[in-house]
Order: structure tokens, then sequence, then C-alpha cells
């Protein structure tokens, strides 16, 4: 069994937010699953703020019986990429992100699993803090961008089903 979750915040409020592209892609991906085979896999949203996701993807993997943190797949939003770039990862430190920091908490500091970054751009500090700026929605122009990252990020995604980590990189980043 795998599982991919897609991190986020709760809430209207929080619905098309740069801190959401997790979902928004697991959202991509659950059309793509749908049209295409079956797959053993959840798609799951943990349904907590993003920086206590840890708890609740620990208690996905009891829930679903998923064997390694190697089968999890962690799909979430980069402040320090650009709108529109995604970056695979087979394992890795938080680089910052709260969200996956609680996940590698509640893993024990197991660091060995994989995650799909996806590009939310970076304001420059003197326009707003970076804190702003992840729980805004998107622009109208970024918002193109955003859609084709999303169609590849759910690609990157579905590949991982079935498709070693180094392929994957090579592929999508």
């Amino acid at each position: 069994m795998k599982l991919i979750v897609g991190l986020c915040n709760p809430g209207k409020e929080y619905e098309h937010t740069r801190h959401n592209v997790g979902k928004l892609a697991l959202d991509k991906l659950a059309k793509k699953i749908s049209a295409t085979q079956k797959h053993e896999v959840v798609l799951a949203i943990p349904g907590t703020f993003m920086n206590l996701s840890g708890p609740a993807v620990l208690n996905l993997i009891r829930k679903h019986k998923v064997a390694s943190p190697r089968d999890v797949l962690i799909l979430v939003d980069d402040l320090h990429l650009p709108v529109g770039k995604i970056r695979f990862r087979p394992e890795g430190s938080s680089g910052g992100h709260n969200g996956l920091a609680s996940v590698i908490d509640a893993f024990n500091g197991d660091q060995s699993f994989p995650r799909l970054r996806i590009g939310i751009g970076k304001p420059e500090e003197e326009v707003k803090p970076w804190k702003e700026h992840v729980l805004e929605k998107f622009t109208k122009e970024e918002r193109t961008v955003l859609n084709q990252a999303l169609e590849k990020a759910a690609d990157c995604a579905l590949s991982w089903l079935t498709e070693p980590a180094e392929a994957l990189m090579q592929k999508f980043n």
C-alpha cells in the first residue's frame, strides 16, 4: 500500500492559497487516477493545519498499514521555488518547511520519505513577510503557470507509484 498526502490548511479561508498547493495537486492526481488504472494507493489530506501535519500523517500510515515512510509521498508548497517549478526528492530535510518538519518529527527524525515540492514563489522581504505570502491567493497570471505545474505534479505523483526515484528526478525536476 502507498500513501500520497497533500499538506494544506483546513477551512474555506485557505482554499486556493499558496500554502494549499499540496491539496490542489492531490485533487488533480485524484482525477488522473480515477481516469486510469487502479493502484493500491490512498490519497489523503490530513485535515490539520500545515504545521501540525505529522501526527495526522502518522495516523494515516497506521490506519492504512503502509509498510514504510518510503511508501509515503508528501505533496507540499515550496517558497524557494518559483511558481510553476516542481522538485521531486526521494528523501531529505524539511528545508525550513514547518509541515515537513512536523512529519519528520512524527517519524522520529526519519527523513527517508519522498516529497514533491511545488513552487509558490518567494516575495522580496521588503515587500511583505513570507508568512503573509504563503497565505495569499495566486495572481491571475500565476494561476496559468500554476495549473501547468499542478498537472506536472500530478503526473509525477502518478509515476511515483511505478517508477524509481532517479527516473522521476530526471523526468520532472
